[in-house]
């Protein structure tokens, strides 16, 4: 039974180690529109404006270390926040 969830729990590292299988995110125009104006806004707070060049990102199929890299932000901040 021990060994059985080790190999349990050694398969979720494993898992996580490989590149993920992550969802689409498919976006209406509006709602894209509505990001791409948010992301170009100087008025939202900062906040705001990261998340929806993050979001648009994520919807054009950018993996996370491209939208690290090109954002200049922590992977927690754009695979969680």
């Amino acid at each position: 039974m021990i060994i059985a969830m080790l190999l349990l729990q050694l398969m979720k590292v494993v898992n996580m180690a490989r590149k993920s299988e992550r969802p689409s995110l498919v976006l209406t125009q509006e709602q894209r529109s509505t990001l791409q104006e948010l992301s170009a806004s100087r008025v939202a707070s900062t906040r705001e404006v990261e998340r929806a060049k993050v979001m648009l990102g994520y919807a054009d199929g950018v993996s996370i270390t491209e939208l690290q890299r090109r954002l200049g932000f922590s992977r927690p901040m754009i695979a969680v926040g």
